[in-house]
C-alpha cells in the first residue's frame, strides 16, 4: 500500500507512547486486563461481524488500535479482506496467526491511501489518543464514500475503573459532535455496561447511514424501541432494561434509565408520557430528569395498568438521563410505549427556573461580562449541576441576554460533563495556550480551593485571560462566617455543601485584590452578590420545600425568587462578592454601564424589597396549590400503605392459628368445627 499522509517512520516521537502497551498492560498491570493476559479478555466478535455485514457487506475492513488483532483474524476467517494497525510493537507480536496482516503505526497519522477502507473499527481506542479528532479525521480520509465506521470508548460518567492510559475519555455528545463535523450520520447504543458508547457513523445521505439507523438497543432491526419521540430531542435505552416486548420493556436492578440528548445549542422543553405495569405489591415509581425528581407514582394491585404523564421539564444542551426508580425493590414493573414531545425554549425560562443561589452568581457575572467583552470565553469550574448531570450552561446565561452575536464559551471543571464544549481539568491547569479568551470567570471555585493552590489558581486564570476575569466567591467577613455556622448547625443538606468551606476555610478578599491589584497593577473592581439576610432565609426555605421531592415546586418557587428579588439583591450585606478584573483600565462608558446594573441605596433598598413582591407574584398561589395537592396525594398513599399493613398483619394472624391447629395434627373436620366456634364466638 502506498501511504498516506505520514506513516510511523515519520513519527519517532510517538516511540516513547508505544512503550506504554508492552507486557504489563497487556497482563493488567497498567489496565483492566487480567493477569491471564488480552488473549483471555478479548471480545466475542462474531456479533459485531454480522451486523458489519448487513451494513457494509462488501471492501476492505481496517481494525484501528486491533492489539493482538483477534477482530482482524475474526474478519478474515468469515471471508472478508481485513487488515489492522496498532501502535504497540508487543501487542502485535503476541498471536501469530494473525500477524501477517497487521501494520505497527500511528492511528492518528495513517498509513493508507486515501477511500481504501470500506468498513473502519475503533474500538477501545480513541480514549488511548492524544488526539483523537485527528485520528476520527484519518478514519474519514481512508473511508470509500459508501463506507461505515463503528467504534466503542468508555463513558467516563459512568467507568469508575482508573486507567493511566486513558487520556482523553469524553462522553457520548463530544464524540456525536465530533463525528457530526466530519459530516457524518451517526448512530448510537450503549450495550452491556452502562458505560459502554457504540457508535456507527457513515457519510450523510449514504445507503449505509440509512442500514445503520436501523440500529438498536439490543438488536438490529426494524422494529420500533419502546421509546418515541417528536421534536428535537434523541431518546434510547441506557441500563437497567430487559429485552424489548411487545412494545414494552421490564425494569431491572435498582434504576432503569433512557439517554437523552439535545443536540441545539439552546435548551428544549419536554413533556413525558408513558403506562406502567402495576405490581400486585404496594411500590412507589419515582421518576427523575437527573437529580431533579418530576413524579412519584403510587402502584398498588387494584389498577393493572397506570397511565402516566410527567410535569414538563426544561433540559440544557447535551445529554441526560430520564432514570426509574422503584421503592422498596422487589416488585417487577414494566414500562410501555414512552412518548417523549420536545420543543425548543427560550434559555430565559430555563434559567429563571434554576436554583436562586446559582441563578444570582451567574446572572450577575454574565450581566458584566456581556458589558464588557462578546469573544471567546472560559468558565473555570462551569459544571453546572452534580453528580447526576448538569442542569444548564455557562452559554445559556450571556445567551439569553440578547448579544449581538453568538458567544463562543468554553468550560472546564474536574468532573466531566456530557456537553461537547466541555473538558476536564484542574482549576489550576488548564489545556490552553496564554491568552486565549477574553473573558475567564470562575464561580464559586476558589473557597474549594486549598490555600496553598489559590494563588496558582489566579496566576492561571491570569495567564490564559486576554482582557478580563471574573471571581466570584463567599469570602471570609464576620457575618458571612456566621451565617454559614448556623445554616450548619441547623439544615442536614446545608451542612453537606458547607463542610468543605469550613475544612479549607473562605479566602479573604485581600488575597485576589492584592494578587491582581498590587502585584500584577490590574485595575479591580468588587461587588456585591446576594444579599446576605435573605439569602439566609431562603437556604432554609428551600430546604424545605426540597424534602417534598418535587421539581415543579422547586422550580416554581426559584422562579418566583429570580424574577422578584434578582436585583434587590445585589446589595451589602452580601453572601458573596464578584470581583472585576480588568488587565487595561475600564473605559468610562465601560464603567458607568456596569455600574448601572447596582441599584441606589434608599427607601427600596434591599431589605424593603423582595419576598413581599414575591408574595404579590400571581403565580404565587398556583404554587401553594400545588403543594397542598402533593401533601393530599402523599396522605393518601400513606393511608392506603396502613390499610396494606393492616390487611397483611390481619393474615398472618389467620396463619398462625392455622398453623398452630395444623401442628396438634387435629382432624380436618374437627378444625372446621373449631373455626365454626371461633366465629359464633366473635358475634
Amino acid at each position: 500500500m502506498r501511504a498516506g499522509r505520514g506513516s510511523w517512520d515519520d513519527s519517532s516521537g510517538l516511540r516513547g507512547h508505544c512503550d506504554l502497551y508492552d507486557h504489563d498492560y497487556f497482563h493488567g498491570k497498567t489496565s483492566g486486563y487480567p493477569p491471564e493476559g488480552s488473549a483471555r479478555a478479548h471480545p466475542e466478535w462474531s456479533p459485531w461481524i454480522e451486523l458489519l455485514e448487513a451494513i457494509q457487506p462488501q471492501g476492505l475492513l481496517v481494525e484501528l488500535g486491533c492489539a493482538s488483532g483477534y477482530l482482524t483474524e475474526a474478519v478474515r476467517g468469515s471471508g472478508r479482506r481485513a487488515v489492522g494497525l496498532d501502535l504497540s510493537g508487543y501487542a502485535l507480536s503476541q498471536h501469530p496467526p494473525a500477524r501477517p496482516f497487521l501494520v505497527q503505526g500511528d492511528a492518528q497519522e495513517l498509513p493508507f491511501p486515501d477511500g481504501c477502507a470500506h468498513v473502519v473499527t475503533l474500538f477501545d481506542l480513541l480514549e488511548h489518543l492524544p488526539d483523537p479528532r485527528a485520528c476520527l479525521r484519518e478514519a474519514v480520509r481512508v473511508l470509500e464514500p459508501e463506507g461505515l465506521i463503528a467504534g466503542a470508548t468508555p463513558d467516563p460518567l459512568h467507568f469508575r475503573r482508573p486507567e493511566p492510559t486513558h487520556c482523553f475519555e469524553r462522553p457520548p455528545s463530544f464524540w456525536i459532535s465530533a463525528l457530526e463535523e466530519l459530516d457524518l450520520a451517526v448512530t448510537y447504543r450503549f450495550s452491556v455496561t452502562p458505560y459502554n458508547f457504540q457508535f456507527l457513523a457513515a457519510f450523510k445521505g449514504s445507503p449505509a447511514a440509512e442500514r445503520a439507523a436501523a440500529w438498536r438497543h439490543d438488536y438490529y432491526g426494524p422494529e420500533p424501541e419502546f421509546v418515541s419521540v417528536d421534536g428535537p430531542l434523541e431518546a434510547l435505552p441506557r441500563w437497567g432494561w430487559s429485552a424489548l416486548e411487545a412494545g414494552s420493556r421490564e425494569m431491572q436492578g435498582n434504576s432503569s434509565a433512557l439517554y437523552l440528548l439535545n443536540r441545539r445549542a439552546g435548551p428544549v422543553r419536554i413533556t413525558t408520557r408513558f403506562s406502567v405495569s402495576s405490581s400486585p405489591d404496594f411500590t412507589t415509581l419515582r421518576v427523575r430528569a437527573g437529580s431533579s425528581t418530576l413524579a412519584e407514582i403510587h402502584l398498588d394491585s387494584e389498577r393493572k395498568t397506570v397511565q402516566v404523564e410527567l410535569q414538563p421539564v426544561r433540559v440544557a444542551a447535551g445529554g441526560h438521563h430520564l432514570i426509574f426508580e422503584p421503592f422498596p425493590l422487589g416488585p417487577r414493573l414494566r414500562i410501555h410505549d414512552v412518548e417523549i414531545g420536545a420543543e425548543p425554549c427560550s434559555r430565559e425560562s430555563l434559567v429563571l427556573g434554576l436554583p436562586f443561589d446559582l441563578y444570582q452568581r451567574y446572572r450577575l457575572a454574565s450581566q458584566v461580562g456581556s458589558r464588557l467583552t462578546q469573544g471567546p470565553i472560559l468558565d473555570v469550574g462551569g459544571l453546572l449541576g452534580d453528580r447526576d448531570g448538569h442542569v444548564a450552561t455557562t452559554a445559556d446565561f450571556f445567551s439569553s441576554l440578547e448579544m449581538d452575536r453568538p458567544v463562543k464559551i468554553r468550560t472546564t471543571d474536574l468532573r466531566h460533563c456530557d456537553h461537547p464544549n466541555h473538558a476536564p481539568a484542574p482549576a489550576w491547569e488548564q489545556p490552553f495556550r496564554d491568552a486565549s479568551f477574553d473573558l475567564v470567570l470562575s464561580l464559586d471555585v476558589l473557597e474549594h480551593l486549598e490555600p496553598e493552590r489559590r494563588p496558582d489558581f489566579l496566576s492561571e486564570l491570569d495567564r490564559v485571560a486576554r482582557s478580563f476575569i471574573l471571581i466570584g466567591a463567599p469570602f471570609s467577613t464576620p457575618d458571612v462566617e456566621r451565617t454559614e455556622e448556623e445554616l450548619a448547625e441547623g439544615l442536614l443538606n446545608a451542612r453537606r455543601f458547607l463542610e468543605e468551606h469550613r475544612t479549607l476555610g473562605l479566602p479573604s478578599h485581600d488575597l485576589v485584590e492584592s494578587h491582581f491589584g498590587d502585584r500584577a497593577g490590574y485595575e479591580v473592581h468588587r461587588f456585591p452578590s446576594g444579599y446576605l439576610p435573605r439569602w439566609r432565609a431562603m437556604q432554609v426555605l428551600t430546604q424545605h420545600y426540597f424534602q417534598l421531592n418535587d421539581t415543579t415546586s422547586m422550580t416554581s418557587l426559584n422562579r418566583l425568587y429570580n424574577r422578584s428579588c434578582y436585583v434587590a439583591d445585589l446589595a451589602e450585606p452580601a453572601y458573596r462578592s464578584l470581583f472585576l478584573i480588568s488587565k487595561t483600565p475600564l473605559s468610562d462608558a465601560q464603567r458607568d454601564s456596569v455600574a448601572l446594573l447596582f441599584p441606589e441605596p434608599g427607601p427600596e433598598s434591599a431589605s424593603a424589597c423582595g419576598f413581599s413582591a414575591m408574595a404579590r407574584d400571581a403565580q404565587f398561589p398556583t404554587l401553594h396549590q400545588r403543594i397542598r395537592e402533593l401533601l393530599q396525594e402523599r396522605d393518601e398513599a400513606w393511608l392506603n400503605t396502613r390499610f396494606l399493613i393492616n390487611e397483611r398483619q390481619k393474615l398472618i394472624r389467620l396463619l398462625r392459628r392455622e398453623i398452630r391447629h395444623l401442628r396438634t395434627e387435629v382432624p380436618l373436620w374437627k378444625l372446621a368445627g373449631l373455626r365454626l366456634r371461633d366465629k359464633l364466638r366473635r358475634r
